[in-house]
């Protein structure tokens, strides 16, 4: 409804500084501050910020007019009519722009509350609301009263990123990132190209994501799904995502711990989870194993803290009693010693003797065999082309194998009672 406010001044249309009003300003001031204006009591656009309690009036300083409704919806009241009056425009400060503290407050509260399913459209939403409070804001970039924009809005979800992900903190935001980010970092839409200046004095990245970045975004899967419940499909794609993103720009988990999934898909400390990199091996024997989530590649879940299932197993059955093993240097120059290639056939004709065998077969296998299910994956190299050994009824104990493991040309030993001379 129309609300009649030329009474204010016998002259309409003469402005509030007018000296006639000089006399009238000390009634000016105290009507500024008494609730006497008609204002909404509800939101006029659905999706808008709103206040959850709205009286039916408020006073002037505490108002805007009904067209900065975009603007103001949440922090100022809304004038219930229309005002046309340059004077009562001036009286009131509406004819200057909403304070950048208001204009900070509604984008702080659309970044917090907006939903892609109750809108408003992002087009709308551009055109009307962020777009004007950036326009506004970016003005005083560089001026003193800045300050406290970027103290308001560095933190807060105040960067329009789209409608999947609305509305981000600023240092989660880049205008130069080539990768498909997850919903906690995103690259800023060309939309917001004329307001560059603003952004990036609020914190919006001009470089790429660091893995620190995606560190801090692993932490907020954290924050927002906890550690007891398994994450939702869309947000678990999005964490591996994230997982595999960080550890291509070189995260460390030695820096800081990282949360991967788990079978269950319940985010948990990469060094308590361990990846199946022996899928060949039974069941029965990984009770009490909690795995990586199936969606996590080994390779991945290895660099980023999880444990080997095969080492797992090798410290779990004692198959890591390490037998001492010659360098490739040692082996080098023992070969290098026995001359002619026959030598070597002669020693191991007399480790035989020594064994006890009764017959000895000597077999030049040039095949390569397979090397997924190794324990020890270092051990691939040795599946190729070998000599070997076969001596008929001949068992060797952990001890003689090091004891043949550890043979030195410049030191004795007996074997089975016997000292032998090979190499020597």
């Amino acid at each position: 409804r129309p609300v009649n406010l030329r009474v204010l001044n016998p002259k309409a249309d003469a402005p509030a500084s007018d000296p006639a009003s000089a006399s009238r300003r000390p009634a000016y001031e105290e009507l500024r501050q008494v609730q006497w204006l008609p204002v909404l009591a509800a939101a006029p656009i659905e999706g808008l910020p709103w206040r959850p309690h709205s009286p039916c009036v408020a006073s002037p300083d505490n108002t805007r007019p009904a067209s900065d409704v975009w603007l103001v919806s949440f922090c100022a009241h809304l004038l219930d009519g229309e005002v046309s009056s340059s004077f009562v425009l001036e009286l009131f400060g509406w004819d200057k722009p909403p304070r950048p503290a208001l204009l900070c407050a509604q984008l702080a509260e659309v970044g917090s509350t907006y939903s892609a399913e109750v809108g408003p459209d992002e087009a709308v939403l551009l055109e009307h609301c962020i777009g004007p409070i950036y326009e506004q804001l970016q003005q005083i970039v560089g001026a003193p009263e800045f300050s406290g924009v970027k103290a308001a809005l560095s933190r807060r979800a105040t960067i329009w990123t789209g409608p999947e992900r609305g509305l981000l903190p600023p240092s989660q935001v880049s205008f130069d990132d080539d990768a498909s980010l997850c919903r906690y970092l995103a690259v800023a839409p060309p939309s917001l190209s004329p307001f560059r200046t603003l952004l990036v004095a609020l914190g919006v990245r001009e470089s790429s994501f660091s893995a620190d970045d995606f560190l801090k975004a692993n932490t907020c899967f954290v924050r927002d799904y906890g550690s007891s419940a398994p994450l939702p499909e869309a947000a678990l794609q999005e964490c591996v995502l994230n997982l595999r993103l960080a550890s291509a720009r070189g995260l460390s988990p030695e820096t800081s711990p990282v949360f991967l999934p788990d079978a269950d898909g319940i985010l948990r400390p990469s060094p308590e989870l361990t990846f199946n990199d022996a899928p060949w091996m039974p069941s029965a024997g990984q009770a009490g194993t909690r795995f990586v989530h199936g969606s996590v590649e080994p390779e991945l879940a290895e660099r980023l803290g999880a444990q080997s299932l095969r080492q797992l197993l090798l410290l779990r059955d004692k198959f890591t009693d390490t037998f001492p093993c010659p360098s490739s240097t040692q082996i080098q120059e023992a070969l290098a010693g026995f001359g002619h290639e026959s030598n070597v056939l002669l020693d191991l004709l007399e480790v035989a003797d020594v064994l006890g065998a009764k017959g000895v077969h000597f077999c030049c296998d040039r095949r390569l065999h397979p090397s997924e299910s190794l324990l020890f994956p270092t051990l691939v190299e040795f599946q190729g082309p070998a000599l070997c050994v076969f001596m008929p009824g001949v068992a060797l104990t952990t001890e003689e194998l090091c004891l043949l493991h550890q043979h030195s040309a410049d030191r004795w030993f007996k074997l089975r009672g016997r000292t032998p001379r090979f190499g020597r």
